[in-house]
C-alpha cells in the first residue's frame, strides 16, 4: 500500500516541476528576508568598501598602503563594479549574493537532473533550502555566493559524459575564475584537469588545463609582482622561499587568539550542525561507497571520485585553516561553518552521483561502527546546539512526583534545572552542554533501536530490497535532516540576526556622521565595520583599520605594516595626533583600545543610533578634536 502510494506520486507528471518552483520560490523569498534583518559584520564593510574604492579607481589591487592583500582581486571588483553601477549600498552589494545564489542552484538543480533525474533535482535543492544558516552565508554580500555559483556552473559544463569541447573549456575558465575570486579552493584546478583528461580524453584536458590557466596567467600579469602576495600569505615559507620578499612583515597577531581545545571542537561540529546534509551526506557516501564492479556506469564512477576527492581535499584544508595558529592572516575559530559554503554542493552532488550504486550490505563489524558513529554524531550535534537547546530542556515543566524541593511547599511542576540546581548545585552554563549532549546522545540510542526494530519488521516480510541493518541506519540518518536541519538552525555569528531593516538603519548611521563631519575630512575609524561609509563617500579613512582587528599586530616596523595594509599601536597613535576625527565604537575590542584611551576632555563627542538596532549599547562615537 505504501510502496504504490510513493510510486504514485513519484510518476505524478506535476508534482515534481510544482516542487521546484515552490523551492526557488522559498529560497527566493527567504533571501530577501535575511537581507534586510542580518546584522552587517567585519568582512562585508571590507568586500564592500574595497571593492567600491577599486571601481571608482581610488585604490588598486595590491598597492602599496592599500588594504591588506589577502583575497584575489576579483572578490572585491566583482562587488565593487555592481555597486558602482546601481549604487553603493549594502542592499546592492547583498541583492547581488542573492542572484548568485540563485545561479548556484538552477546549476546544482540542472546537474542533478542530468546526473540522476527530475527527484534528485527537488532533492538537491530542498536540501538546500533546508539549511537555513547556508541561505542566511549566501544572502550576506561576501564572496560565498558568488564563488559557489562559479564552482556550481564550472561542475555543470564539466561533469558526466559526452561534454563537448567548448563546454569543458567554459568550465575550466570558470574554475580560473574561481580560484581569482578565493584562492582557497586551488585543489579545484588540479584536481578538476586530472577528471578532464580521465573522462573526456587528452585533447579535452589540454583544452581545460588552457582554460583554467588563462584567468590566472591574464591576472597575474596584470597585478604582477604584488599579486605575489596573495600566495605568500598562504603557502608555507620552506616550502616557498622565492615568495619571501612578499611575506608580511614580522609581528605578532593579537594576543588571545589560540583557540581551546573545546572551541575547536565546538567550531567542527557546528559544521555539522549547520551543514548537515554536505557533511553527513559525504560520510554516508564514504561508509556505503559501491564496490568495484557495482557503479551504475564508468561516468558516475570517475565524476564520484572527482567530487568526493575534491571536497574532502578542500574540508580538510580549510579545517586546518580554522584550527591553526601558525598562519599568517589571524585565527579564526568559527569560521569552518562559513568555509563549507564555499564547496558544500560538490558533497550534495556526490550523494547524487553515488546513491544508484550504493552498497547495500555491510559486515557486522561495519555496522557496529555505524551505531557507534550515529550515537557520536548525534551527541556532537547535541555539543554543537547546545545553545539552542540546552536552555529549553533545562526548562521543560514536568510533573513533580514529591511536595517538592521545599518540603513545606506543595510544587506541581519543577524542571530539570530545579533539580540539577538545588539538589545538585550545577552550574547553569556548564548544565547546558551536559544536558544536550546527553539528551542527544538518548535520541541517537532510539534512532539507532527503532531502525533495528523497523528492519527487523521490513526484513520479514521481504521489503528491504537487501538493505542491511546498518545500510539503512545510514539512509535514514541522511533523510532525517529534512527536520533536523531546520530544527538545528540559528545563526552562524553571534548576533546575526536582529529583527529590524539593517540596510536602512546603516543608512542612517552614514547620514548622522555625513552631518557631524565636513566632506574631505581625514578621520581614523576604529568601529568594527566600514559598511556606513559606503554611503558618506565625502569621507575619507586611513585603510588599514578597514579590517578591524584582523589587520592589527603587536609591534613590528610601522612602516612595513601600512605598507602591507597592516597597523599597530605606533600608527594608531600617529594616526590619531592627525586625524580631526576619531570613529570608534561602545563595544570597539574591549577589553583592548589601539593607541591607548581617548582623552575625552580634547574632543567633543556625539554618539550615532545603535549599529544593532537589537543592542541599544552598540553605537558608533565620534570624537571631533577640539580648535
Amino acid at each position: 500500500m505504501i510502496e504504490a502510494s510513493i510510486r504514485k506520486l513519484r510518476d505524478n507528471a506535476w508534482l515534481a516541476p510544482a516542487l521546484t518552483g515552490l523551492g526557488f520560490l522559498l529560497y527566493t523569498i527567504q533571501s530577501g528576508i535575511y537581507t534586510y534583518i542580518l546584522t552587517s559584520f567585519v568582512d562585508e564593510g571590507g568586500y564592500l568598501y574595497i571593492g567600491y574604492l577599486y571601481a571608482r579607481g581610488i585604490l588598486r589591487p595590491f598597492q602599496d598602503y592599500g588594504p591588506p592583500r589577502w583575497y584575489p582581486p576579483l572578490a572585491y571588483l566583482f562587488l565593487g563594479q555592481i555597486e558602482k553601477w546601481f549604487g553603493e549600498s549594502l542592499l546592492t552589494g547583498r541583492f547581488f549574493s542573492i542572484l548568485c545564489g540563485i545561479g548556484m542552484l538552477i546549476a546544482l538543480w540542472l546537474i542533478a537532473r542530468r546526473v540522476g533525474g527530475k527527484w534528485w533535482g527537488v532533492a538537491i535543492l530542498w536540501s538546500v533550502i533546508l539549511t537555513p544558516v547556508a541561505v542566511q552565508i549566501y544572502s550576506l554580500a561576501l564572496s560565498q555566493a558568488l564563488v559557489a555559483c562559479l564552482l556550481a556552473w564550472c561542475l555543470f559544463f564539466v561533469l558526466a559524459e559526452k561534454r563537448r569541447l567548448w563546454q569543458i573549456v567554459t568550465g575550466s575558465v570558470l574554475a580560473g575564475l574561481t580560484i581569482m575570486t578565493r584562492q582557497n579552493l586551488l585543489p579545484l584546478i588540479p584536481l578538476l584537469i586530472a577528471y578532464v583528461f580521465w573522462q573526456h580524453g587528452k585533447k579535452a584536458g589540454w583544452w581545460s588545463l588552457a582554460g583554467c590557466l588563462f584567468p590566472l596567467i591574464v591576472i597575474h600579469v596584470i597585478y604582477w609582482p604584488n599579486i605575489l602576495q596573495l600566495w605568500a600569505v598562504w603557502l608555507p615559507a620552506r616550502w616557498t622561499p622565492f615568495l619571501n620578499a612578499y611575506r608580511f612583515p614580522v609581528a605578532e597577531l593579537l594576543a588571545g587568539n589560540s583557540p581551546t581545545p573545546s572551541a575547536i571542537w565546538l567550531s567542527l561540529l557546528q559544521g555539522f550542525r549547520f551543514h548537515y546534509f554536505s557533511l553527513v551526506g559525504f560520510l554516508v557516501c564514504a561508509c556505503l561507497w559501491p564496490r568495484r564492479g557495482e557503479w551504475k556506469s564508468r561516468a558516475d564512477q570517475r565524476a564520484a571520485y572527482f567530487l568526493g576527492t575534491l571536497f574532502l581535499v578542500l574540508a580538510l584544508l580549510h579545517a586546518w585553516a580554522t584550527i591553526s595558529t601558525s598562519n599568517q592572516v589571524a585565527t579564526c575559530t568559527f569560521c569552518f561553518t562559513p568555509y563549507l559554503s564555499f564547496f558544500d554542493l560538490t558533497a550534495l552532488l556526490l550523494v547524487v552521483v553515488t546513491f544508484p550504486s550504493w552498497r547495500r550490505t555491510l559486515s557486522k563489524v561495519a555496522q557496529g561502527i555505524i551505531v557507534l558513529f550515529i550515537v557520536l554524531l548525534s551527541a556532537g550535534l547535541g555539543y554543537a546546539g547546545f545553545d539552542r537547546f540546552g536552555p529549553w530542556l533545562m526548562g521543560i515543566p514536568f510533573p513533580a512526583i514529591t511536595r517538592g524541593l521545599d518540603p513545606r511547599h506543595w510544587i506541581p511542576f519543577i524542571t530539570l534545572w530545579d533539580i540539577l540546581s538545588n539538589k545538585f548545585h550545577q552550574d547553569y552554563w556548564a548544565s547546558r552542554v551536559t544536558v544536550s549532549i546527553a539528551a542527544a546522545a538518548i535520541l541517537g540510542i532510539l534512532l539507532v533501536g527503532l531502525v533495528a526494530v523497523w528492519h527487523k519488521e521490513l526484513t520479514k516480510g521481504k521489503r528491504l530490497n537487501g538493505y542491511s541493518f546498518g545500510s539503512l541506519l545510514l539512509v535514514i540518518g541522511l533523510i532525517q535532516g529534512v527536520w533536523l536541519s531546520p530544527l538545528m538552525s540559528g545563526s552562524y555569528h553571534q548576533s546575526g540576526i536582529c529583527l529590524a531593516n539593517i540596510p536602512a538603519n546603516n543608512q542612517k548611521i552614514a547620514q548622522q556622521l555625513t552631518q557631524a563631519i565636513p566632506s574631505g575630512s581625514r578621520i581614523l575609524w576604529e568601529a568594527n565595520t566600514v559598511v556606513p561609509l559606503l554611503y558618506a563617500p565625502g569621507i575619507s579613512i586611513y585603510i588599514p583599520p578597514i579590517y578591524a582587528v584582523f589587520t592589527f599586530r603587536v609591534g613590528g616596523d610601522p612602516q612595513q605594516l601600512a605598507k602591507y595594509g597592516l597597523w599597530n599601536d605606533a600608527l594608531a597613535s600617529q594616526w590619531r595626533q592627525d586625524a580631526g576625527f576619531i570613529v570608534t565604537e561602545s563595544t570597539w575590542y574591549q577589553p583592548y583600545q589601539p593607541g591607548g584611551d581617548i582623552d575625552s576632555t580634547k574632543y567633543n563627542v556625539f554618539q550615532t543610533v545603535p549599529t544593532d538596532p537589537c543592542d541599544p549599547h552598540s553605537y558608533l562615537l565620534v570624537y571631533e578634536r577640539k580648535p
